[in-house]
């Protein structure tokens, strides 16, 4: 045979590709990954409602909002806030999405957020949480001053003129003291309704306790 002409045939590559049902076959799994890559894309697309989530993450600074907001009212909508975003994550992002061949994860980005809002809650706890026993101790500290002032006799009638003025400034304080204790009992609202997710019996409910301890207390 050696020295004869051989003609060389077709491919198995080009016998394959060639073939109608291999053609069917490659177009029917191209499709099917497409409409599932499709599938997939639309359900990430729920991710976008969690936009002002993310943004928030990556730009709040608690420390900023903690010098700067002192007041009840704004550590409030802070919490308000927090919980919205608590909702849209568990709502529109889903840990995992399967599709035929396709896997898309949202573990990652979930926990992420997830625990950017959770620190962001319990922070705000402790801000608060402070807040009011410094507002506890100062209304408390009003009042040991209130009765050791009122506490001394007058024995003359310069003692019993300054005696009667120290009694009008008693009672403007004691005004002003009624309206912090009604701010404190708020506090106290705020934090229970606020109350950390796995917070249960008496352990969970230990700084409200306190706090209506230090409120009791004013009198």
């Amino acid at each position: 045979m050696h020295g004869l002409h051989q003609e060389k045939g077709p491919s198995y590559k080009t016998i394959v590709e060639g073939s109608f049902r291999y053609r069917h076959s490659k177009q029917e799994i191209l499709d099917r990954l497409k409409r599932d890559f499709e599938y997939i894309e639309e359900k990430s697309r729920s991710f976008r409602n969690c936009r002002d989530v993310s943004e928030f993450c990556d730009n709040f600074n608690f420390k900023e909002f903690e010098r700067e907001h002192t007041d009840l009212e704004s550590i409030k909508e802070m919490f308000d806030k927090c919980q919205k975003y608590d909702n849209l994550i568990n709502k529109y992002i889903k840990t995992a999405e399967h599709a035929g061949l396709i896997h898309a994860s949202g573990r990652a980005l979930k926990q992420k957020l997830s625990d950017k809002v959770y620190s962001t809650q319990s922070d705000l706890r402790t801000h608060l949480n402070s807040l009011a026993k410094d507002s506890a101790n100062q209304i408390n500290n009003t009042l040991a001053n209130i009765k050791s002032t009122l506490g001394k006799n007058p024995t003359n009638l310069k003692d019993y003129v300054d005696y009667c003025k120290q009694l009008q400034e008693a009672t403007a304080k004691t005004e002003l003291i009624e309206q912090q204790k009604k701010r404190l009992e708020d506090m106290k609202q705020v934090l229970g309704r606020y109350r950390e997710k796995n917070e249960v019996g008496s352990q969970g409910a230990s700084h409200i306790q306190m706090l209506q301890g230090k409120i009791d207390a004013i009198t």
